[in-house]
């Protein structure tokens, strides 16, 4: 996630009940601008990336509320090997 301190000026400015709230209106946006990805010929990808820097702001606030990314970084580890294993059980079958 973001190490910036104004990921925590701001956390602190609204406090982490509001920006659970934000975060959810930021997921929505995101959720639009995947779904015009996904059934229209986009060519401008700017609007998904400007909800994905929303989206990636807001989650850097909550893990700065609720772990400070020591647990984060773990379970990221373990879900990428995880879905690694996956893909290779997949090719493996495949065979």
């Amino acid at each position: 996630m973001i190490k910036d301190k104004r990921i925590c000026e701001i956390l602190n400015h609204y406090g982490y009940k509001e920006q659970l709230k934000y975060t959810i209106s930021e997921l929505k946006e995101l959720e639009r601008e995947i779904n015009l990805e996904i059934y229209n010929d986009i060519t401008d990808h700017f609007p998904l990336i400007d909800e994905i820097a929303d989206v990636f702001i807001m989650c850097s606030q909550l893990v700065e509320a609720v772990d400070g990314n020591n647990l984060l970084h773990e379970r990221i580890e373990f879900k990428l090997a995880r879905q690694i294993q996956r893909i290779e059980e997949e090719k493996n079958g495949a065979r």
